[in-house]
């Protein structure tokens, strides 16, 4: 499948590296009392992803890695990834996309937004990533980079972008009935 690149688009890869499979582990389900009681009824949900980010143009990807930064675009078209595209966005929202990312280049991990999201999957008590994405908002984790970037277009299904998780932009952007379509997948 041949991909035409165009800034906001958006990609999802995956991993089978340790810390990839950790993430994904924690998004089979929002807390840990209901990823107990879909083990117990053996209806765990799959996660095809654990990391996320945008295109620029042809060449470049927008991604969260220690820092919001620049990367190739050809790098992630062999990786197990799907790209997809919100349908009608005009030049204009794409511009704006790409200075709202442009300006989010440098911002650093979220680590508190992670220890947040972590003690929500613990306790159930949704609070904790709401406070400390709030308390740290410009740094954010891969994801929630995505969804702070898209925000004004886009709120994928959840009220605060601090809450989004690549499961929840998987599902999201895969239903068409929400807007958006798969422009590239590989594996």
């Amino acid at each position: 499948m041949e991909y035409l690149a165009q800034c906001g688009d958006i990609f999802l890869s995956d991993s089978d590296r340790s810390g990839a499979k950790m993430v994904k582990f924690l998004q089979t389900a929002p807390t840990v009392y209901q990823y107990i009681w879909r083990a117990i009824r053996n209806t765990q949900q799959p996660v095809n992803y654990y990391h996320a980010g945008m295109v620029l143009d042809q060449t470049n990807i927008v991604e969260q890695q220690w820092k919001f930064q620049y990367g190739l675009t050809a790098k992630i078209l062999p990786r197990k990834v799907v790209i997809y595209r919100l349908r009608g966005l005009t030049d204009h929202d794409r511009e704006y996309l790409r200075d709202k990312a442009w300006s989010d280049l440098g911002h650093t991990y979220g680590l508190a937004l992670i220890l947040g999201k972590t003690l929500t999957w613990l306790t159930g008590i949704n609070w904790f990533q709401q406070f400390l994405g709030k308390e740290f908002s410009k740094t954010e984790i891969c994801v929630t980079q995505v969804a702070r970037v898209y925000q004004d277009n886009c709120k994928f299904g959840v009220k605060r972008y601090q809450e989004v998780t690549t499961k929840i932009i998987d599902e999201w952007c895969s239903n068409p009935l929400n807007g958006w379509e798969v422009v590239y997948r590989n594996g």
